[in-house]
């Protein structure tokens, strides 16, 4: 007798392990905080928080845990804010001293363009622009204002932050990562 599974790793036989599904950089991750707006069915729900549940790729909506209840509802990504976790950047005069204050996006104000932003160590919310937010690593957000044809409207996940170029680095694909300044995304 004779052990036969001596040497089967190299061979054509060599059990393969289940094949991973491929990794999808335009989803909002489940467990992140999000709050619904501009809902029109259930618009008494605007302004409600809750996370993710999961993402439903054939209907392009997620499934979002509600803050107050055990429900969930199906959301439209265009219906959700997310709010990750920041650091301040590029603020001057007599601003500078918040430079790399963490904080959370608690929501954005189309009307001016800015974020509100809460700053957890000097416990307040404050107005930010865009250029002045850096998204942190894991943040899914989307491309707009760029010149580059076919750019705008790109998901991705942020993976860095150069901060001589002033750009993050938004992996869009396996092959591809986008260097953004801060303004050309939106969370």
């Amino acid at each position: 007798m004779f052990d036969v599974s001596v040497g089967m790793a190299n061979t054509r036989f060599a059990r393969q392990s289940p094949r991973q599904p491929s990794k999808t950089y335009d989803q909002i991750a489940p467990g992140s905080a999000v709050t619904f707006f501009n809902l029109k069915s259930q618009a008494d729900r605007n302004g409600d928080r809750g996370t993710i549940a999961s993402y439903s790729a054939s209907k392009n909506r997620y499934i979002v845990r509600l803050e107050d209840s055990n429900d969930t509802l199906s959301v439209s990504p265009a219906n959700l804010q997310q709010h990750p976790h920041v650091t301040v950047a590029g603020l001057s005069a007599g601003n500078a001293a918040l430079n790399g204050a963490q904080g959370q996006i608690v929501t954005f104000d189309e009307r001016c363009g800015r974020y509100l932003t809460y700053l957890s160590r000097q416990r307040k919310t404050i107005s930010l622009r865009p250029s002045n937010v850096v998204l942190a690593n894991g943040t899914v957000a989307v491309t707009h204002s760029l010149n580059a044809a076919g750019k705008n409207g790109i998901w991705g996940t942020v993976e860095g932050y150069d901060e001589s170029k002033g750009r993050l680095q938004l992996r869009v694909s396996q092959e591809e990562v986008l260097k953004v300044k801060l303004e050309n995304v939106k969370v």
